[in-house]
């Protein structure tokens, strides 16, 4: 099961049984998630403006029942998550880089965590 990932302004302490409700889960009812694949897009187009980004990796496992693949635009079909984030879900949060031209980049420099190791994504 591929992974899902949540952009954050900054880094958040999940304790021990509590949830993670980002903003959009009030005003919108869900909770914006994205594949690897779809990254580095959503923050040059969202969050392009941003000083700081974080990615949150979740586990899909955690999260099975409540996230629903639904248009996000373009025809790109996006994970929604219709509840909080649960602190068991949270694998880690990793910063986003920009590179020389300025655009955001998945941590490492073009790389996306992969069982325990880096692979090099396409440009």
């Amino acid at each position: 099961m591929e992974l899902y990932y949540h952009l954050l302004r900054q880094p958040i302490e999940l304790k021990a049984k509590h949830t993670f409700r980002p903003d959009s889960l009030l005003n919108e009812g869900f909770i914006h998630l994205s594949l690897s694949r779809q990254l580095e897009w959503v923050a040059n187009t969202f969050l392009a403006d941003v000083v700081c980004l974080w990615v949150m990796e979740l586990d899909p496992g955690q999260l099975v029942d409540n996230v629903k693949f639904e248009d996000g635009g373009a025809g790109e079909q996006f994970p929604h998550l219709y509840g909080p984030i649960p602190h068991e879900a949270v694998m880690r949060q990793m910063p986003m880089g920009r590179d020389a031209a300025g655009a955001w980049r998945t941590p490492p420099q073009h790389a996306i965590p992969i069982s325990g190791s880096f692979k090099e994504l396409p440009q």
